[in-house]
């Protein structure tokens, strides 16, 4: 695990463009302080002065296979490199195939 080593002086940085630039939701803008986080792997995510925290949210439940699983980097960057992004109006492979997936484990209503 790479935790960064610290340095208050990012993690100062990060934080104060969050704030500036970033858009909270559900959140009182000039009354938050947002952590800056350095990286994460598995379970766990560290910030600028090196303390690890076990994330027992997932950030918002969207990784619970872990942070930085190689899996799922090696699909984002084969999905990188064949289309990285395209309008909800066009029809893509890896979204049609997503779809169809889901629907044989959906129940019918």
């Amino acid at each position: 695990m790479a935790i960064v080593g610290a340095d208050p002086q990012a993690a100062e940085r990060i934080r104060e463009l969050d704030k500036r630039y970033v858009l909270h939701s559900w959140s009182v803008q000039n009354a938050i302080n947002p952590l800056p986080v350095a990286g994460a792997e598995g379970r766990y995510f560290w910030d600028y002065d090196g303390n690890r925290y076990l994330d027992f949210a997932s950030q918002l439940v969207n990784v619970s296979i872990g942070h930085q699983h190689p899996k799922v980097i090696a699909a984002i960057k084969e999905q990188a490199d064949r289309l990285c992004t395209i309008g909800p109006g066009m029809a893509e492979e890896s979204r049609s195939e997503l779809a169809r997936l889901l629907d044989e484990v959906t129940p019918a209503t």
